[in-house]
């Protein structure tokens, strides 16, 4: 998704809302989703986004929702559960650990 922020329906903004969506149909070809936002009808929506100039393009990205835990098998045959993504289990081969 991307979103376009724009001060107004200026020509300046005009040609950026042209721009981004020539870019996006040549590289993309329709498979995309463009969100303009005029700054003058919700300027909240700047501070939210933290945008400080206008046209900006903001990419945002979709992740899948991740699990809180889960178990799985380790390498050895093992079970055990992880309470984070950033957990993992650094040995492989029967337990050794390779490199430094």
């Amino acid at each position: 998704m991307l979103r376009l922020f724009v001060a107004g329906m200026t020509a300046r903004s005009t040609r950026a809302v042209e721009n981004i969506r020539a870019i996006c149909e040549e590289h993309f070809a329709g498979a995309y989703e463009l969100e303009v936002v005029n700054l003058y009808e919700q300027p909240a929506r700047a501070s939210g986004e933290q945008i400080i100039a206008a046209p900006t393009c903001v990419k945002e990205l979709r992740f899948p929702p991740a699990a809180s835990s889960a178990t799985c098998r380790t390498p050895r045959g093992s079970w055990r559960r992880s309470t984070s993504s950033s957990t993992r289990d650094t040995t492989e081969h029967g337990g050794r650990r390779d490199g430094p």
